[in-house]
């Protein structure tokens, strides 16, 4: 799956993946990698920087969100950050998304997107 640019909406993730290559993340905030699913980052103004960064993207170009971490750990039930980022899209037309999670609450997002007058995706 090609992908040009990619969001993270979070630094570290529950998950603790023992895979993941990106629990050393961590190491650049000199934190231990034990630390990358203990301590979980919201980035918050993920939503506020995409509308500002996405008028320079070609919508040829794809949009990978939960390369690093998964941005449908419990922590979005609490922070919401990636259903944010999404609203961000809805407004968009022709962007070429793809998410990667382990998550089911990805369904409860595609559901109500989908209902959307101009629905981003299907399921």
């Amino acid at each position: 799956m090609p992908f040009h640019w990619t969001i993270n909406p979070y630094r570290g993730c529950e998950y603790g993946c023992k895979y993941c290559y990106a629990r050393y993340t961590h190491e650049f905030m000199e934190m231990a990698p034990e630390e990358f699913e203990d301590k979980i980052y919201a980035k918050s103004a993920a939503a506020h920087l995409l509308r500002q960064e996405l008028g320079r993207i070609d919508r040829k170009e794809y949009i990978a969100i939960g390369t690093a971490t998964d941005p449908y750990q419990p922590a979005e039930r609490r922070y919401g950050r990636t259903r944010a980022i999404l609203e961000v899209f809805a407004r968009e037309r022709g962007r070429h998304l793809t998410i990667t999670t382990k998550s089911d609450l990805v369904t409860a997002t595609s559901t109500s997107c989908a209902r959307s007058p101009a629905p981003m995706w299907s399921v």
